[in-house]
C-alpha cells in the first residue's frame, strides 16, 4: 500500500487521508475508503472498507466513479437493445449458456 503517515498515494498523487475518505470510493467495488491505524508501520494507512487487498491505484474520486457507473449502465441498455434484435434462436442460444 501506499501511504505514509499523512497521506495516501493514488496514481502517484499525495492525497491526505481524510481528504481520501471523503472525496474518494474503492475502483474496484465502489466501497468507501477508511482509515484505520497499523501498529507495526506505525501510522495511519487508507483502506478499501470492504476489502482491504484492493491496491489504492484503483481508486478513484467519486465524480469519475460515477461517469464510469454511467457508462457501465449505458453498455448494459446498449446491449439489451442488440439483443432484442436478434433472431429468436440466437437468444435462446445465449440465454442457455
Amino acid at each position: 500500500m501506499a501511504n505514509d503517515r499523512y497521506h495516501v498515494y493514488i496514481k502517484d498523487r499525495a492525497i491526505p487521508h481524510n481528504t481520501a475518505c471523503r472525496d474518494w470510493v474503492c475502483g474496484s467495488c465502489g466501497g468507501r475508503l477508511v482509515t484505520r491505524w497499523f501498529e507495526e508501520a506505525p501510522h495511519w494507512r487508507t483502506l478499501c472498507f470492504h476489502d482491504s487487498n484492493h491496491e489504492a491505484d484503483s481508486f478513484v474520486h467519486q465524480g469519475t466513479w460515477a461517469y464510469l457507473e454511467a457508462r457501465r449502465m449505458m453498455d448494459g441498455i446498449k446491449a439489451r437493445e442488440i439483443f432484442k434484435h436478434l433472431p429468436p434462436e440466437v437468444q435462446a442460444a445465449i440465454e442457455a449458456a
